[in-house]
């Protein structure tokens, strides 16, 4: 049986989760003049890939407790090569996700972001 859109689309988003889960740290939050403001390590639990339809969908999960605070406009979600040593493998940018506005985060507060995206119909 051959590849579906479908099947295309499951097997990209496994083997992009598979290159987000090969770097350390492997998301970052960045401000509105592209700074990076605060780095994450995610966990398997955090990138989560599904299909709805005739999309795939991956999604990020970011929870941060700490005391820190900061101001951040987008979101990266890193990754590197699971096959190369990963001394030579270069980290590279999976996904850029630019925010409607600006947010912030206080000392006090907890900061939780899902961000979603998907491809429709990938022959």
């Amino acid at each position: 049986m051959p590849f579906t859109g479908d099947g295309i689309q499951l097997v990209f988003f496994a083997n992009l989760k598979a290159w987000a889960m090969a770097a350390s740290p492997n998301a970052q939050l960045l401000d509105e003049a592209g700074n990076i403001v605060k780095t994450f390590t995610l966990t398997t639990d955090d990138v989560v890939y599904y299909q709805s339809g005739s999309t795939a969908i991956v999604k990020v999960r970011i929870i941060d407790d700490s005391n820190e605070s900061y101001t951040f406009k987008r979101l990266q979600l890193l990754g590197q090569n699971p096959e190369a040593p990963p001394e030579t493998a270069p980290v590279e940018i999976l996904i850029d996700h630019t925010f409607s506005q600006n947010y912030s985060k206080s000392p006090d507060q907890t900061l939780e972001i899902y961000v979603y995206t998907g491809i429709q119909n990938v022959l």
